[in-house]
């Protein structure tokens, strides 16, 4: 689906199956959800088969398509579907993580509290998985998560901790490879 709701023929057909799109667009939590699933499998799927090229196309369609798209159901949607890529990657997700993080961040400022609830629990999945290899997006991902903080919202204020832990733990994971 492009940005005005129109489904693009090449990404979708190729990259990610048609129901699933589907899910991920739906304004109900319980078919974004088994959507996200849905890819979790499918990554595996493509990771299993060494298919990291349709990997990239799959997470360059979700943020494309549905993170940053105009309608907050398909960027929920997206962020849920980008947080079940990385999960579905677990070792090899340092090879996505400049396409995968990008597009999570942008949502951390969305005019709707519920995208950026939403961005902070994809991001909570991402570091979970990424563990030392977020390093790279560490300030980035402070500013974020500071911001955060200072939400409107009690909903996203809640979820910021979740996030901010998982961060912590990262770093000194990654402390014994880091240049002294």
């Amino acid at each position: 689906m492009t940005s005005s709701g129109k489904m693009s023929e090449d990404a979708s057909n190729q990259t990610l199956p048609s129901g699933i799109a589907r899910g991920l667009g739906d304004k109900s939590y319980e078919k974004r959800k088994s959507a996200s699933l849905e890819i979790t499998s499918l990554v595996r799927t493509l990771q299993d088969r060494g298919d990291n090229d349709k990997i990239a196309g799959l997470i360059t369609h979700i943020a494309r398509e549905f993170v940053r798209h105009k309608n907050y159901n398909h960027r929920k949607g997206g962020l849920i579907g980008l947080a079940a890529v990385a999960i579905g990657l677990v070792s090899d997700i340092d090879k996505f993580l400049h396409t995968l993080v990008p597009p999570v961040l942008e949502c951390f400022d969305d005019q709707e509290s519920r995208v950026c609830y939403y961005a902070c629990e994809s991001m909570y999945n991402i570091v979970k998985v990424a563990r030392g290899g977020i390093l790279e997006y560490f300030n980035p991902l402070f500013d974020g998560v500071c911001c955060l903080f200072d939400h409107t919202d009690p909903d996203v204020k809640v979820s910021v901790p979740q996030t901010s832990p998982r961060t912590r733990t990262g770093v000194p994971a990654a402390a014994p490879s880091l240049p002294a």
